[in-house]
């Protein structure tokens, strides 16, 4: 059976084997996607052992549990190269009523701690990995599963799977995969509360500031994971307009507290 959604920008279809042996772990992949009738643009076939992009072999595997970081990484990629114009984030973006937070930083800098942290406090979820940015200051999130390494916290509604990953030493299961609750995901566009820079380490000071329009840009910037010239007029117009801020920490309960001082700014 094939499956057709959309993913960011781009609709995709994926059409998983029967006799596929990770396919449970393919289909959550794709679970939190929305469904839609469009006609895709960006196709994928997954067999036992092979997976074709748009007709063409991508990669053969010698063991099927490799399918899906392959495909979940060929996914992203194409998803990003794919895109409608606009600056491509790193970033979580939270619904904060009815307008986007967007919290951009690189891996590890706390964006899917403080995106769970919201979820819980009631919030609904855009994304914890990737925003596009359009023209006039809306924010559209991928609605990917998480990756996440404790589980137990999550609300028991959530679907969660065991992910493989290959490590040195062979298949190793280090993380869950888990999928949001459709109460907790907001999938509509949003226009854009404020843009925050997220760091993390334990010698940084605590600090919440807001960063000057002028050099909001060369703060944010690295953050871009899709670095054009289109993104780049996005950026400088949009940072124009919505206030951007630095946020360092050193523990999540001062990032926490942080972003609550921020939501309480007018």
């Amino acid at each position: 059976m094939t499956s057709t959604f959309r993913a960011l920008t781009t609709t995709v279809s994926v059409d998983i084997a029967a006799d596929v042996t990770c396919r449970d772990l393919l289909e959550t992949l794709i679970e939190s996607y929305a469904a839609t009738t469009d006609s895709p643009t960006l196709s994928y076939v997954i067999g036992v052992d092979s997976i074709e992009r748009d007709g063409a072999l991508l990669c053969r595997v010698d063991e099927p549990l490799d399918l899906a970081p392959r495909f979940e990484l060929d996914l992203y990629e194409q998803l990003v190269a794919r895109a409608a114009p606009g600056w491509l984030v790193h970033a979580a973006a939270i619904d904060i009523d009815g307008t986007a937070l967007v919290v951009a930083g690189p891996s590890g800098a706390g964006k899917t701690t403080l995106a769970l942290a919201f979820v819980g406090a009631g919030y609904r979820l855009l994304t914890e990995e990737m925003v596009l940015i359009r023209a006039d200051a809306t924010a559209v999130g991928l609605s990917r599963p998480m990756h996440v390494r404790d589980a137990s916290s999550l609300p028991a509604s959530w679907r969660r799977a065991p992910y493989p990953m290959r490590e040195a030493t062979g298949l190793e299961i280090r993380e869950q995969l888990v999928v949001p609750d459709s109460a907790s995901l907001q999938r509509s566009p949003l226009p854009v509360r404020a843009l925050v820079r997220l760091t993390h380490g334990a010698d940084r000071p605590s600090q919440l500031e807001r960063i000057a329009a002028s050099q909001a840009l060369p703060r944010l910037w690295d953050t871009t994971l899709r670095a054009d010239d289109d993104g780049l007029r996005v950026a400088t117009s949009v940072l124009r307009e919505v206030p951007a801020y630095r946020l360092a920490s050193r523990r999540f309960d001062e990032a926490w507290a942080s972003v609550q001082e921020l939501l309480t700014t007018k």
